[in-house]
């Protein structure tokens, strides 16, 4: 009964308009549910026109792909998230310890020259710390898990906005 109301609507519509009506529907056949689409055009006076087809398999074979996009990204994103964990918790780690090590060697050098090359070696050490720091930021930033998406992308507008000077909405 929902089925003809549902065809009797889309009828309705398509004699009154030249634009295609197109519906969904699923039938029971055989003991297995099937989908199809209907497209129904205004052909004149008095007179319809409606091409059925099954998509039962096309619906299938999309939801197969969707679950398969989603289990995908959802796997890089795990991926991810251990990349920059490694990177954050071991690797700016050995950086900060490397610094470190060079800050101490630099204050017992004994020529200038030395000193000096040390110094920029640290300074060069703390570039790649603040570089990995952002790496790991960028490959899954903390915020968005603690704040949810919404608050995130929010937050993300404010801070391009104050950087690039433009309003973001």
């Amino acid at each position: 009964l929902a089925l003809a109301e549902l065809l009797m609507d889309a009828l309705e519509r398509a004699s009154q308009t030249d634009d295609p009506v197109v519906v969904e529907y699923d039938l029971p056949i055989d003991g297995e549910s099937r989908t199809f689409e209907a497209r129904i055009v205004h052909a004149g006076t008095d007179r319809l026109l409606s091409i059925v087809r099954d998509v039962t398999e096309s619906r299938r074979a999309s939801e197969l792909n969707r679950d398969l996009a989603r289990r995908l990204i959802a796997r890089q994103e795990v991926e991810r998230q251990r990349i920059a964990r490694e990177l954050h918790d071991d690797v700016s780690q050995r950086i900060a310890l490397l610094n470190i090590e060079i800050d101490q060697i630099s204050s017992q050098a004994v020529s200038e020259e030395s000193r000096a090359r040390l110094r920029t070696l640290s300074a060069q050490a703390r570039d790649v710390a603040a570089d990995v720091h952002r790496m790991s930021y960028a490959l899954h930033p903390s915020w968005l898990e603690t704040l949810g998406l919404v608050a995130a992308l929010q937050s993300l507008c404010r801070d391009v906005s104050k950087q690039r000077n433009i309003r973001v909405a």
